[in-house]
């Protein structure tokens, strides 16, 4: 699974995939580029690369029973973006602090005790059995990425 939070300033994502209960990788980036979008998604990888080639508001998505999920950021603005009953959806975030994924509660709530995100995605590590590895962090204004390794 995923962790993804979102503190207002930058997207935070760990690198962690699992298959069950198996670490298959924990490199693996959660961030996707489509012209001058980023997304950054949680779910299944072929539904997110999929999600990503074929967003369009409001129109119909071929995975009916899809949990892909995440943001979107788009001009500088930070969209919350789903599928729900085989439609896109795309809500704008604001600069409120939300978090998805399989550890979203921890992250949320290290961000409520005022954590940035990567603080928040690194608490989580902690605790989430499907949270863990590379950090990407995405900062909204500027449009530039950083990875933190775990194994440096």
């Amino acid at each position: 699974m995923t962790t993804i939070a979102f503190d207002g300033k930058y997207i935070a994502a760990d690198g962690r995939e699992t298959f069950g209960s198996i670490v298959a990788s924990d490199t693996v980036d959660k961030f996707y580029k489509k012209g001058d979008i980023v997304y950054c998604l949680a779910g299944a990888v072929d539904e997110c690369i999929r999600f990503v080639a074929d967003f369009k508001e409001k129109e119909s998505f071929f995975f009916e029973k899809s949990d892909c999920c995440g943001f979107m950021v788009d001009a500088g603005i930070v969209y919350y973006v789903c599928i729900f009953d085989g439609l896109f959806y795309k809500c704008p975030q604001g600069r409120d602090k939300f978090a998805l994924g399989s550890g979203m509660q921890f992250a949320i709530a290290a961000m409520d005790h005022n954590c940035d995100a990567l603080s928040a995605i690194t608490y989580t590590a902690k605790r989430d059995t499907k949270t863990g590895g590379d950090i990407t962090i995405y900062e909204v204004e500027t449009g530039n990425f950083s990875v933190i390794t775990k194994y440096e």
